[in-house]
């Protein structure tokens, strides 16, 4: 028997369940074993993308190919998002430039007001392209 079945007491029949995964895990885990498992842990030389090697901080927090480029509806508000962006950054540079080229007056300063606006509008669609690319690495149903 695996190394586990000595370590843990398996005391009632609902423990069968857990019994049944360890044996399969230690026979599927192309020699990897789980915790507790007679069969030895990962090398370093393990490959990077195992299901059991250690992730990285920016592996655990990726969400533009493990879910974005996948549903639906997040792929589609990226490109809005993108796409919002792209014409937010023109509309900052037409009006900064159309101020600069009128004179004084209530129309030079409507210029710069709408810069402003449009300036707003391209910060927050690009924090709404980098949520939708990068995720945060506490859910956000553990934050209160």
């Amino acid at each position: 028997g695996a190394d586990w079945q000595r370590r843990y007491y398996l005391a009632t029949s609902s423990d069968s369940l857990v019994a049944a995964y360890r044996v399969w895990l230690d026979r599927f885990s192309n020699g990897r074993g789980a915790v507790g498992s007679s069969i030895p842990a990962p090398s370093m030389n393990t490959r990077v993308n195992s299901p059991l090697s250690p992730r990285t901080r920016a592996q655990l927090v990726e969400r533009l190919e493990s879910h974005t480029r996948l549903c639906v509806c997040c792929n589609t508000a990226l490109q809005r998002a993108e796409t919002l962006r792209t014409w937010a950054c023109a509309a900052v540079l037409c009006a900064l430039v159309a101020a600069l080229l009128l004179g004084h007056g209530s129309l030079k300063l409507a210029m710069c007001a709408s810069a402003l606006v449009c300036a707003a509008v391209a910060w927050g669609s690009s924090k709404l392209v980098a949520a939708a690319q990068v995720g945060s690495l506490v859910p956000p149903r553990n934050m209160n």
